[in-house]
């Protein structure tokens, strides 16, 4: 495993996640005693869930919705 693909799983833990997927998580944590295992449970839950590093939105991006338009005239 590269330095980037740990420092993407990295960011990809950091991530808000439901209570679901956290359980997931603590499941493999506690179920394995091995720091290696558990690494390796991780990284295999990560890449089942389909699970991406967060980006967070942008404050101060305007909303998509449209404006409605006035007919001056």
């Amino acid at each position: 495993m590269t330095q980037d693909q740990i420092d993407r799983a990295i960011d990809t833990l950091h991530a808000p996640y439901s209570q679901r997927t956290i359980r997931t998580f603590r499941a493999a944590m506690k179920n394995l005693q091995d720091p290696a295992d558990q690494a390796q449970k991780i990284l295999q839950i990560i890449r089942d869930l389909g699970l991406e590093p967060y980006v967070p939105p942008n404050p101060y991006q305007r909303s998509p919705r449209t404006m409605p338009t006035s007919s001056a005239g």
